[in-house]
């Protein structure tokens, strides 16, 4: 097995999940290896600006004005409407995004009950998985981490209990034989 070089760059990228503590030794504060300090901390920098850029966007798009949401509003008036008039219950649940924690720190909890107001204004029943998963460690619930921030099983399974009992509510089982 040969010696493989890598940069620091893709050491620090490959090596150092965020959040991981990392121990520098030396004798002394001149002996600490500063390329990798100032490495680990240029990486966190460009993780916290890029993290503030998608909360950012994430944010514009539910903002009054913004024509997609707009359109959402309307869809879901619309969806409601049809629902009505056919008599079927219409339930809406909310994903958190996955990719954030999902603790305090969840930065999109204003655009949950955003979305929550305009379901109910359009006669939704809606089920905010939020609560559902707080305090759960958002990478243990998507498919692949940072990679696809979409729910897996695990967060499908939470999911499903918390409709199934929404469902019986509105739409209650017909008596068995």
């Amino acid at each position: 097995m040969g010696t493989r070089l890598v940069s620091l760059e893709e050491a620090v990228a490959s090596l150092v999940p965020a959040g991981a503590t990392v121990g520098v030794g030396g004798m002394h504060m001149t002996a600490a290896p500063m390329a990798l300090v100032r490495e680990l901390v240029r990486t966190r920098v460009r993780a916290t600006i890029e993290n503030r850029r998608r909360v950012e966007g994430y944010r514009s798009m539910y903002a009054p004005d913004y024509p997609g949401w707009q359109a959402a509003q309307q869809a879901l008036r619309a969806m409601g409407g049809m629902c009505r008039a056919r008599g079927v219950p219409l339930v809406v649940a909310i994903f958190p995004l996955f990719g954030n924690p999902l603790d305090e720190r969840y930065p999109f909890g204003e655009l949950h009950e955003k979305v929550a107001m305009a379901a109910a204004a359009g006669g939704a029943h809606v089920v905010d998985l939020l609560p559902r998963y707080r305090g759960l460690r958002w990478d243990l619930l998507a498919v692949d981490g940072a990679n696809d921030e979409h729910p897996n099983e695990i967060a499908h399974r939470i999911a499903a209990r918390a409709l199934v009992r929404t469902i019986d509510e509105v739409a209650p089982r017909a008596p068995g034989p």
